[in-house]
């Protein structure tokens, strides 16, 4: 089996500006069990989406999920996005640092029957219509005034560890009108 595992801060200095409430409504252990996806993801993969929903629970501190090249990063995130949106009606964007890996991420999510979005520059494509947006980091900060007003209540980074000043930027304008905003960083290699 793979590690994969959760926990610490990205090293983010985030304003808490906001004062907007928002829980995660209970969530059952059937209630994940009925999500399609659940039934095809190992037991690691079960485990790391487990433990970042725990966590996401007790917290809003930034979470960092490692998991290794090949271990199912797409799968798990469709799992905790769709969860996610169940279980709070607000919306998730999926920061990607280039193209081709925003359009993989887009494409494993969709296959799932959930709908999203896409917001690129480079694939010519900036809508923020559904409830999970797949983007990339330029052209998502570039319009930062488009996702301020979108209810996003969860910032996935994938490859975090290219936690770029323009990722930063994108997280502290969302937690200045959300203070609420939960960020997991997935990454192949331990997070620094």
């Amino acid at each position: 089996k793979a590690p994969a595992g959760h926990g610490g801060e990205l090293g983010l200095s985030l304003t808490r500006r906001n004062k907007q409430m928002y829980a995660l409504r209970d969530y059952r252990q059937k209630d994940i069990d009925a999500m399609p996806i659940w039934s095809r993801m190992y037991g690691f993969q079960q485990d790391a989406v487990m433990a970042n929903i725990a966590a996401m629970k007790k917290t809003t501190a930034s979470l960092s999920t490692q998991a290794p090249t090949s271990s199912g990063k797409s799968l798990m995130i469709v799992a905790i996005t769709q969860w996610f949106v169940a279980m709070t009606g607000r919306n998730v964007l999926v920061i990607s640092p280039n193209a081709d890996i925003t359009r993989q991420n887009y494409s494993e999510f969709i296959e799932w029957g959930s709908p999203a979005s896409i917001f690129s520059a480079k694939l010519g494509i900036k809508s923020t219509r559904h409830p999970v947006i797949f983007g990339e980091p330029v052209t998502v900060n570039n319009s930062i005034d488009r996702f301020a007003t979108a209810n996003i209540g969860l910032v996935i980074i994938d490859e975090a560890i290219s936690t770029t000043p323009t990722n930063k930027k994108i997280i502290t304008a969302l937690k200045g009108v959300n203070d609420k905003l939960r960020l997991i960083g997935f990454e192949a290699q331990p997070l620094k």
